[in-house]
């Protein structure tokens, strides 16, 4: 019997910049439901060029048909609100698609190389998604916040009318997560999560959503991971772990990897990718055969997940994932959840 999902699987494109169209329209073609973009405003230490999303995302809508676009994760220091705003609404209004607009304080290697490094709290984040969608909902726009003051400003655009833009929260900091519960439109985690310890996260936004007056039922959970179906498995293991300590303090100066590998039961402190259990990538990423992968699949969506969109080690595991996997999993269409208070929201599709 082929398992039934509602799970919404996308494609993360970590590619060059010429390869996005392509890849995109394949993944559409391949059945995926999402693309989804990082953002690097500097280049990575591996020496790699990343598209600026927003202009990537609008390019790929020309050469797409369907998928929801993602953004995993625009930094809010980088922008202001009312600019991010008008971006995001004229990408709806280019392309007509679902839009999911992963947000969070961003890497701070790249802030402190720009200079626009500083600490967001709960009130930073807050303001910034109100303003988001204060400038969605169209009309005069006045705003008078601790971070942000707008005086009469009148959106020169506004997305589609009856469109979904949604706005998820990353991060595991205590305010990155009662931002999420406060005003996001759900929580999105990476790389290194297994099942338990992403259905525990979640469940402590849904039980802070639920404790300030939200319908804990309208936060969406995201799961960014990697996939490796082919190759050897020192190949897939390597891949992971270097997935995985890009968020450890050597890479991008953050901890978060420390405590989270501590909180899954795994004391250790690696200071290099070879130092991170295998124990533990096998449980957070997709690294064994069809069957493996549309179990960890199912142990997502049992953990909360609505979404998760994966990373793939090589163009060989990502046919391999649309030939083997796709085919075994049956698909429901995903959730439209609770509407947004600040934008109209349609249904997915």
């Amino acid at each position: 019997m082929i398992p039934i999902f509602a799970v919404r699987l996308g494609i993360f494109l970590f590619s060059s910049v010429e390869d996005a169209p392509s890849r995109a329209a394949r993944a559409e073609e391949e059945g995926f439901d999402s693309v989804w973009f990082p953002e690097f405003m500097t280049r990575r230490p591996d020496g790699r060029e990343h598209a600026e999303p927003l202009t990537a995302m609008s390019y790929v809508a020309a050469s797409t048909r369907r998928v929801d676009l993602g953004t995993a994760v625009l930094g809010v220091l980088r922008r202001h609100p009312a600019v991010l705003a008008q971006e995001v609404a004229t990408l709806s209004r280019l392309s007509g698609r679902k839009i999911i607009l992963g947000i969070g304080v961003g890497a701070r290697r790249q802030d402190l190389a720009l200079g626009t490094w500083r600490r967001v709290d709960l009130t930073y984040m807050s303001e910034y998604v109100e303003v988001l969608r204060a400038f969605w909902r169209g009309g005069s726009v006045t705003f008078h916040g601790e971070h942000f003051s707008i005086d009469g400003a009148v959106p020169a655009v506004v997305p589609v009318p009856g469109s979904t833009v949604l706005v998820p929260v990353g991060g595991t900091s205590d305010d990155s997560l009662r931002a999420a519960a406060a005003v996001g439109d759900g929580w999105l985690a990476n790389w290194i999560f297994t099942p338990g310890a992403f259905a525990d996260f979640l469940s402590r936004v849904r039980d802070m959503a639920s404790g300030m007056g939200r319908d804990p039922s309208s936060i969406r959970g995201y799961y960014l991971t990697g996939a490796a179906l082919t190759g050897d498995r020192a190949a897939r293991i390597a891949f992971a772990r270097e997935l995985a300590f890009g968020v450890m303090p050597g890479i991008q100066r953050q901890d978060y990897g420390y405590r989270l590998l501590r909180k899954q039961g795994f004391d250790v402190e690696p200071e290099r990718p070879d130092q991170i259990p295998e124990e533990f990538l096998r449980e957070a990423f997709l690294l064994g055969d069809a069957e493996e992968a549309v179990e960890r699949l199912g142990e997502y969506e049992e953990a909360g997940a609505d979404e998760v969109f994966l990373h793939f080690m090589d163009p060989g595991s990502e046919r391999a994932f649309a030939e083997r996997v796709l085919p075994r999993v049956g698909r429901r269409r995903g959730r439209a959840g609770a509407a947004s208070p600040c934008v109209k929201v349609g249904t997915d599709g």
